[in-house]
């Protein structure tokens, strides 16, 4: 089965770029006021430019003791190699587009991914649907399973099939554990889901079908390292997450990671706008509006008591677009 996750790879990389297009974090060595952060230097040993210091747009290196210096590029999730005099923001890789309001499409024949589909009075589009994992890349070959329920259903019956594997499972609720006597998903892969909804009586009452990619070995690895080299910058949690590790993950279309981490620091009581703001922004684009909603709002609260108009304004619109649309990503 031939993988579509090229298309959402792009398509995730310009919602990401747009996320993060007035980036709150700052590079305190370059400037003393705030500025849009584009990449991360990794290198050790540099003076002006040491490990873990920001970039800012428009920044040009200007290296005291090494020859170069590796900069992870939050627009693409690269680690790229820059020289004295180099400007990162216009770098292919690292350059981030012009800061515009997150706007997305309506659904159709050439948009798949992030678009939306206004609401009905009797919309049913949803039925059946995957909501878990979290967009249509994965990293576990042994992913769990929930989907919309087909409020007539008595019970589902869930396929999976692809590359050394094809079972089936009937289950009475919207939700199936990978079974554990079933064997696990390929690396490298993808594996068409089909959700059938049945009544009391086994009359057929729909049909779903999507596609889930499993991330390749060297990918995975190359992810991995990227992930722990951050980590061991000893930065902060906060930062981290949004800049780094979101970028990183979301590059890849793995939604379902950069919720996670998103998540976690939302658990914990992070006070950062922007971190709510870009989480709302990923549950937006997975189609969960009813996780996007408090997301916005506490991005909202956390912006008006820092006086933050940046994330202020961003967050308004984002929950405007929850409001009037039912928000998908379609297969």
């Amino acid at each position: 089965m031939r993988s579509k996750g090229t298309t959402l790879f792009i398509a995730i990389s310009l919602f990401f770029a747009n996320c993060l297009g007035g980036g709150l974090f700052s590079s305190s060595e370059a400037s003393s006021s705030v500025c849009p952060a584009v990449g991360r230097v990794l290198s050790k040993g540099d003076s002006k430019f040491p490990a873990g210091r920001l970039i800012c747009i428009g920044e040009s290196i200007q290296l005291a003791r090494l020859p170069a210096v590796r900069v992870l590029c939050f627009v693409s999730g690269r680690v790229k190699q820059f020289t004295t005099g180099q400007i990162v923001s216009q770098t292919e890789g690292c350059n981030a587009p012009p800061r515009q309001t997150q706007q997305l499409r309506r659904c159709g024949a050439q948009e798949i991914y992030l678009c939306v589909r206004p609401k009905g009075p009797d919309d049913q589009t949803l039925s059946l649907r995957l909501i878990y994992p979290y967009g249509r890349v994965v990293s576990t070959t042994t992913p769990a399973l929930r989907w919309h329920p087909e409020p007539q259903a008595h019970h589902y019956t869930v396929q999976v099939e692809g590359k050394g594997v094809n079972w089936q499972q009937n289950v009475t609720a919207p939700a199936l554990p990978y079974p554990k006597n079933f064997p696990p998903l390929q690396q490298g892969q993808a594996y068409k889901i089909t959700i059938a909804a049945y009544n009391q009586q086994n009359t057929l009452l729909g049909v779903k079908q999507s596609v889930l990619n499993v991330l390749s070995q060297s990918t995975a690895q190359a992810i991995h390292d990227k992930v722990e080299q951050v980590k061991g910058l000893d930065l902060g949690e906060d930062e981290v997450t949004v800049l780094d590790l979101t970028s990183i993950y979301l590059v890849h279309g793995l939604l379902q990671d950069a919720i996670g981490v998103l998540q976690t620091r939302a658990d914990a009581g992070s006070r950062n706008p922007l971190l709510y703001r870009v989480l709302a922004d990923c549950y937006l684009t997975v189609g969960r509006s009813d996780l996007a909603k408090p997301q916005y709002e506490k991005a909202i609260a956390l912006a008006n008591a820092v006086s933050d108009q940046d994330v202020l304004v961003s967050a308004q619109a984002g929950l405007k677009q929850l409001s009037t649309c039912l928000l998908y990503t379609s297969d």
